[in-house]
């Protein structure tokens, strides 16, 4: 019963300003992997954790959400929140999280042919 109470406390509205946050964020992300800032890969996986947990907590809403058109504002959200976890996936693929034990290998192995992943990246992101 506690879980039920703790999804109701957040609002629409918190979900909404959350939401614009996180579509914020994936520029600052970009600067960081770019940067190479020592702990990007572990701001990832963090910003990675956030959006999915909206994904779960915008779901939880609108199963609780009796008026209709809260429903199709919470749904449009949360589409948007698909589409951003399908966005920062692509963007950070090769991203490793911390903690990962086969993470060195991962990246000494990207590091012997940059030139193939570069041109399957490439053809992949040929839109």
């Amino acid at each position: 019963m506690s879980d039920f109470s703790a999804e109701n406390e957040k609002t629409i509205e918190c979900l909404m300003c959350w939401s614009k946050h996180l579509v914020e964020k994936l520029g600052w992300m970009m600067i960081k992997k770019e940067k190479k800032d020592p702990l990007a890969d572990q701001s990832i996986a963090l910003y990675k954790a956030h959006i999915n947990q909206i994904i779960k907590d915008l779901e939880t809403k609108v199963k609780h959400t009796i008026e209709q058109d809260r429903k199709n504002e919470i749904l449009i959200v949360h589409a948007q929140m698909k589409n951003l976890r399908d966005i920062v996936n692509k963007a950070f693929s090769q991203s490793v999280p911390e903690g990962l034990a086969g993470g060195a290998k991962s990246k000494k192995s990207s590091k012997k042919s940059p030139k193939k992943s570069s041109k399957k990246s490439s053809k992949k992101m040929a839109w």
